[in-house]
């Protein structure tokens, strides 16, 4: 398996965990902090992963936010004392399934 399908893979890996933290809706997000850690987590692996693929395979997917993935999973590492849950819950609901799509042809395009 190549190093950039590994990398796509743990991306769609971490995006499907998130799904299923947050069957329970945005409440039940609010309301617990194991799933909140959960997603935290998540989002990191996400970002990590994003920074580990090269930069010429994302140039060649300039539609994927991939600056903004790694800002955001840097923002959990570092910064995690300023997370806004709103905006956290937004990536969830609003960017997570684009991104899911984007990963699907990115892994369309990298077979093995």
């Amino acid at each position: 398996m190549s190093p950039v399908r590994y990398r796509l893979l743990d991306m769609q890996r971490a995006i499907t965990a998130i799904e299923n933290f947050v069957v329970g809706g945005e409440t039940v997000f609010r309301q617990s902090m194991q799933i909140q850690h959960a997603v935290f987590h998540d989002l990191t692996v996400l970002g990590e992963a994003a920074r580990a693929i090269p930069r010429e395979v994302r140039d060649r997917y300039p539609h994927v936010p991939w600056p903004q993935i790694v800002a955001l999973r840097n923002a959990i590492t570092h910064e995690y004392h300023r997370l806004r849950l709103e905006l956290i819950w937004g990536v969830v609901r609003d960017e997570l399934p684009k991104l899911k799509r984007q990963i699907e042809v990115m892994l369309a395009d990298h077979p093995q």
